[in-house]
């Protein structure tokens, strides 16, 4: 094969990721539009271990069919096993779900953002704030949750944030709701306990927290 027919198949087969991000998303738009706790529930076996890969698995199939909601899997975990199990796969789950697409986007999306860039000089704007520091740029787009939770990080991805940086202000952005959301299926039954009350308290910080963030970096945000 000559260099330059190999080059052109190697750029096509970037492609592939998103390509098939695309079909799992029709698929389950179509297929799963109405799904729900007791079908996640239908699934998951009654051994902990194995109940706990099914769940992990479902966050992994969440972040390249985008449809599934992250608080329906939340709920699910926190329904299946006991709170503190429960918020350690959640934690699993928020790692894979996120990882899989910042790779996606990393491998299949850069090009498409290099062109971008050279047609739009203002989408340099974005790059620069993030050279600036990935770490809260990361942090500040997560938490605010302006854009969906996959299509976020596959953007992410694709303009090659650093790794590290990614997935660590990823997950302490995301983690707070996520024990809120965890405590509330775990006590879903008792509205009154504890646990409820904390979940709620948890709930309100963040938005106050969301909102302060939000009028701190109007620059980021524009």
């Amino acid at each position: 094969m000559k260099p330059m027919k190999k080059t052109k198949l190697l750029e096509k087969l970037r492609y592939l990721p998103l390509i098939f991000m695309g079909i799992f998303f029709v698929y389950f738009a179509f297929n799963f539009r109405e799904l729900s706790v007791n079908d996640i529930l239908n699934y998951t076996p009654s051994n902990y271990f194995l109940a706990g890969v099914i769940m992990v698995s479902f966050f992994a199939i969440k972040s390249i069919s985008v449809v599934i909601p992250l608080t329906l899997l939340y709920i699910s975990s926190s329904i299946i096993f006991s709170w503190y199990w429960a918020i350690i796969v959640n934690l699993i789950g928020l790692f894979v779900s996120m990882t899989i697409p910042y790779y996606i986007g990393k491998f299949s999306g850069k090009d498409v953002v290099d062109k971008l860039m050279s047609k739009y000089p203002k989408i340099n704007k974005v790059n620069d704030i993030k050279v600036k520091n990935q770490w809260a740029f990361v942090f500040i787009v997560k938490i605010l949750g302006f854009i969906p939770n996959d299509v976020s990080s596959i953007a992410l991805g694709s303009l090659n944030t650093d790794y590290k940086a990614f997935i660590i202000s990823s997950v302490l952005a995301k983690t707070p709701m996520m024990l809120a959301k965890t405590l509330i299926g775990a006590n879903i039954n008792q509205p009154g306990s504890k646990g409820f009350k904390v979940a709620i308290l948890i709930s309100i910080l963040v938005f106050i927290f969301t909102v302060v963030i939000y009028w701190k970096n109007k620059d980021i945000n524009k």
